[in-house]
């Protein structure tokens, strides 16, 4: 039997599934009576677990909206994670400003399959709450802002329901997102799987050539592929935990890596603390979803292979 993850790191996140399967049996107790409370006591707990494992100097706030340099707030959000230098006269105003804004969650104490459209909508607007960037591959894939969705547990409908997870998604996604940078990053779910978003772009001689056979119906040229790449402790024929909780960490601290550089070292010692098992099935994307600058240079020039570059063939 083959053992996948081995680090301490993996034992802390064990002991922490455990006390969240815990939280969510009390929470139930509450629902039946007052879902308002439960589902608040939900998101200060989700809080009290991103303030105790992402860096110290982000600050982790509960019930806020955000306001994009124009137009209207978006909905509200339940958690919201602030930029170090966001200043403190306005931490507790309730409206935080996009510009300052790094991450915002919609929590869930049971993640059930019909919210998904709304959750869907919901990253689409925090995610065009900041300018577009452009410029660059990684600028044109990801908006600054973090966008993810925190359960302590999902609705049970047979053995099958992470299957009908991916394909409520994939039906939501198809329907409502224009382009791979309004996606949502990652869903957890706690006693189940989290499920991070990758995505990889095959354009051109430079690109991975069955990777670009994908595309041939309707691009020779290729295009971008996004999937949702499932961690569980779960998976057959392999001894595994921690997955679910540990690659939530990483990945959160692996994607406010790139917009900050002082976090690399720690997001890459995270990364070479255990390998991080998965699997996943891919949604096609046209590569005029790209500017044809970008394009253009992937054409002639095409990836880059160095850690944190803006031209990585896999995000």
């Amino acid at each position: 039997m083959t053992i996948i993850t081995e680090h301490e790191y993996f034992d802390f996140m064990r002991s922490l599934t455990n006390s969240m399967a815990d939280e969510y049996q009390r929470l139930q107790r509450y629902a039946k009576t007052d879902t308002g409370t439960a589902g608040d006591q939900s998101e200060e707990y989700w809080a009290d677990f991103l303030r105790n494992w992402l860096p110290a100097t982000y600050e982790v706030v509960t019930k806020g909206r955000i306001l994009p340099y124009q137009g209207s707030p978006t909905n509200q959000v339940d958690i919201l994670i602030l930029r170090p230098d966001y200043p403190r006269h306005l931490r507790n105003q309730k409206m935080y400003f996009a510009g300052g804004v790094v991450a915002a969650f919609e929590c869930k104490t049971t993640l059930r399959l019909s919210d998904l459209s709304k959750i869907v909508k919901n990253a689409i607007m925090v995610k065009n709450a900041v300018p577009v960037r452009l410029g660059s591959l990684y600028k044109e894939l990801h908006q600054p802002i973090i966008f993810g969705v925190l359960a302590h547990s999902i609705e049970k409908k047979g053995s099958d329901i992470i299957f009908k997870l991916h394909k409520h998604l994939h039906s939501k996604i198809t329907k409502e997102v224009k382009h791979p940078r309004e996606l949502i990053d990652v869903i957890c779910i706690a006693d189940t799987a989290t499920f991070i978003l990758e995505k990889a772009t095959h354009i051109g001689e430079y690109a991975d050539a069955e990777s670009r056979q994908e595309f041939q119906e309707f691009d020779s040229l290729g295009g971008i592929m996004t999937t949702y790449f499932e961690h569980t402790d779960n998976l057959q024929d392999l001894h595994i935990s921690g997955q679910v909780l540990g690659t939530l960490v990483f990945k959160l601290t692996q994607l406010l890596a790139y917009e900050n550089s002082m976090l690399r070292e720690f997001a890459r010692y995270l990364e070479l603390s255990g390998k991080y098992v998965s699997i996943g099935t891919p949604i096609l994307w046209n590569k005029n979803v790209l500017t044809e600058n970008v394009i253009n240079h992937l054409l002639k020039l095409g990836y880059s292979d160095q850690d944190w570059s803006e031209w990585q063939e896999n995000y």
